[in-house]
């Protein structure tokens, strides 16, 4: 009698090819979820910046006793935060030495109320906002992005997420 083998199992081709297919679809499913997860933590990153900022010029502003400014440029991700160079009128530009970015692919841009462009915070505590709205950070394409909301009369910083 001669000996019969019976085969078990998947060859390596069989193998390499599952693996291939479920890779595909794996990358078909979960990529667009994760460049989206990335795209969230940049715009989060770049809102947590501004508002650190905010905090900051607000702070330096009651602990020094001087006006401080923060600068926004629409649909940019330049800005703009110092002490006011003339103490009597704020309106005056910031030095260029002043400038700072957000996180590259995002941007401030104008919300569905207006625009902020400036924050004027005070030594007894107030925000002067000028324009209107709330300040928007954006990723460049537009979405996800972020609100920031600052009440004039107590400085309070609030986040508003995903409003887009």
């Amino acid at each position: 009698r001669a000996l019969q083998h019976e085969e078990h199992g998947f060859t390596l081709m069989e193998v390499m090819v599952t693996i291939l297919i479920m890779g595909i679809v794996f990358f078909l499913i979960a990529a667009p979820t994760w460049f989206g997860l990335i795209e969230n933590r940049r715009v989060e990153g770049a809102t947590n910046q501004m508002v650190s900022e905010l905090h900051f010029a607000h702070t330096s502003s009651t602990n020094r006793l001087e006006d401080w400014k923060v600068d926004l440029q629409p649909n940019s991700r330049t800005y703009r935060i110092g002490a006011c160079p003339d103490p009597d009128v704020c309106a005056a530009p910031l030095p260029p030495d002043s400038g700072r970015s957000l996180e590259e692919g995002t941007e401030v841009r104008p919300s569905g109320g207006g625009m902020v462009e400036e924050v004027v915070f005070e030594p007894n505590g107030d925000a002067q906002i000028t324009g209107a709205g709330r300040i928007r950070i954006a990723a460049a394409d537009g979405s996800p992005c972020h609100e920031i909301e600052i009440n004039e009369a107590t400085s309070r910083v609030r986040v508003i997420t995903n409003v887009c």
